[in-house]
């Protein structure tokens, strides 16, 4: 909400010294109690307490009278929605009598952590080429990956450079980099990684002839914009635009996109600050 942000700024901005001193005697106690930490704990609690109490008021309606369709429709649904604590005696005991398994792990902010938006945007606009897994992780993968009953796949949007440069060096362990654009099988006796490229369903190269022209246009138009390019998306970010001109122009950018691309089994993800082409 731009007016709204820019409101508080100016009023943080023009505020008398004796406020600010008022403020800061009135709130820091508490700021300096509650670190991230300790608000994570927080919600978690509520998640737990809002989840216990729906699962306890749908078990009491049951027990005192049968509930109405509607009703039933509507207890099912929202105990579907509720948020369940991990079962992890049952996940380690499917686990252990499982013959065999195959094993999907996400990348971007679970086994690197995502960075602050922004700070590798002019090298990769999805923030996690500058990390890499802590130890504890990748003994974790190579212990996955040792057992012979396992498949390890890590499954990215990322680059397969940005993927590889991270984990590339744990034997067994199958990468998907471009969302699974690009695949590397897992393998024990190949020292080197290698690259598959995936079958997109589409005609990709005609999919870029279009909208790569397109992107330069409106990267013309805001300063600070830029095209990215992987083997399964092409993207087009705004984030370090001005946010109203950047708004406005990615609107356009969608409606000439959507109308140029009809005859195309693609769709447009809209994320902050990015706008994708994907299969």
């Amino acid at each position: 909400d731009i007016p709204v942000t820019s409101t508080c700024i100016d009023t943080a901005l023009s505020m008398s010294a004796e406020e600010k001193a008022s403020r800061r005697q009135r709130d820091i106690a508490f700021v300096s109690s509650s670190n991230s930490g300790l608000w994570t704990r927080r919600v978690l609690a509520d998640l737990n307490d809002v989840t216990m109490s729906s699962a306890k008021i749908q078990d009491e309606r049951r027990k005192n009278r049968p509930l109405s369709n509607m009703e039933s429709v509507q207890a099912v649904s929202e105990l579907h929605m509720a948020s369940q604590p991990l079962d992890k005696t049952a996940v380690v005991k499917s686990y252990r009598a499982a013959d065999s398994r195959v094993i999907f792990v996400d990348f971007n902010g679970t086994i690197v952590m995502k960075e602050p938006a922004g700070k590798y945007l002019k090298r990769d606009m999805l923030g996690s080429s500058g990390n890499t897994p802590p130890i504890e992780t990748m003994k974790a993968l190579t212990s996955l990956c040792e057992d012979p009953k396992n498949v390890v796949y890590v499954v990215s949007g990322d680059t397969e450079s940005n993927i590889q440069n991270a984990i590339g060096n744990v034997e067994g362990l199958g990468l998907a980099a471009g969302n699974g654009g690009m695949i590397s099988h897992p393998s024990r006796t190949e020292k080197r990684k290698k690259w598959v490229a995936s079958d997109l369903g589409v005609q990709w190269d005609e999919v870029k002839k279009i909208v790569l022209p397109i992107l330069s246009k409106y990267t013309a138009r805001a300063n600070g914009s830029f095209v990215k390019l992987t083997s399964s998306s092409i993207g087009w970010s705004y984030y370090s635009c001005d946010p109203e001109w950047g708004s406005m122009l990615s609107s356009h950018l969608v409606e000439e996109l959507e109308n140029q691309l009809h005859a195309f089994d693609v769709r447009l993800v809209t994320l902050k600050g990015v706008i994708e082409v994907v299969p």
